[in-house]
């Protein structure tokens, strides 16, 4: 609960900020990789729902997009003649939703996905690309560097799939502790970069328009790691509501620019500097 009432005082509260000048470093430290492992475990619960929902989840998207194809004992049968492409604005919200953030395809790259299950390719691909072959997927990264994974280890051991609605969804659940720890892993990593880079940004801004030009700069980057919740809260919000808000990061940067601003006045008001010029701690 301790957690939760510094979460709550740190937007709500500016003399809160008084208090942390006093907290050691594990304790700064621990509230934020409470913070961020907090935020990680609610957008992977979000992200995983709208994998698996029955409207906006991927079961129906992937069925429209490859129809009657189907993976037996290893080897894709797509049922159709190849090389095959299906249409980009089917492709992308699947990429979206298994990535949990905005593909890094461009949405006039017709040939981001492409299956072909003959023995050699005789076209060009705009690349970056992603080629269904006959026993293994491939991720072209450019025209030198390529990844191939068998479908048994994308499939996380699974050999046999059907591409409908209804395999694909059972397919998710039965695979959901390994898909829910990828999605921890992946929103950890992602958001704590996101997190980590925006409290830089927050204590460098604070500490060059402070008013007191002998603060210091780790007051200011303490601080900015508590008034950092506001983004965070944000970033869980935006995944439980299962929106994409392209200017999100700056109206939370902005509100945590506001609480971070508080509570340094809150602090410039309590911490005196001494006689050698410098602010006690």
């Amino acid at each position: 609960m301790r957690f939760f009432s510094a979460i709550h005082r740190s937007i709500t509260d500016p003399q809160f900020y008084t208090e942390i000048v006093g907290y050691s470093r594990k304790q700064v430290a621990g509230f934020l990789v409470k913070l961020l492992l907090l935020m990680a475990f609610v957008c992977t619960i979000a992200q995983f729902y709208y994998l698996v929902d029955s409207e906006r989840g991927i079961p129906k998207q992937i069925e429209a997009a490859f129809g009657r194809m189907e993976i037996h004992n290893g080897i894709l049968d797509p049922k159709v003649q190849t090389p095959y492409v299906p249409p980009t604005y089917q492709i992308i919200p699947i990429f979206e939703k298994l990535a949990g953030f905005q593909s890094y395809f461009s949405s006039d790259n017709d040939s981001m996905l492409v299956v072909d299950t003959s023995a050699t390719r005789n076209y060009v691909l705009k690349v970056p690309a992603i080629v269904m072959a006959k026993d293994k997927v491939i991720f072209i990264l450019n025209k030198k560097n390529s990844i191939e994974v068998p479908y048994k280890g994308v499939l996380f051991g699974t050999e046999n799939l059907l591409f409908n609605a209804g395999a694909i969804k059972q397919f998710l659940y039965k695979n959901y502790f390994m898909i829910t720890l990828s999605i921890f892993i992946s929103t950890f990593l992602q958001n704590s970069i996101t997190v980590l880079f925006s409290i830089f940004f927050l204590a460098v801004a604070a500490f060059f328009f402070r008013l007191e030009k002998v603060s210091l700069f780790s007051q200011f980057l303490r601080a900015a790691m508590f008034a950092i919740t506001p983004m965070v809260i944000g970033l869980m919000l935006v995944a439980i509501s299962g929106v994409k808000i392209l200017w999100g990061w700056h109206l939370m940067i902005f509100i945590s620019t506001i609480v971070l601003f508080r509570g340094v006045v809150a602090i410039g008001k309590t911490v005196a500097p001494d006689d050698s010029g410098e602010n006690k701690v």
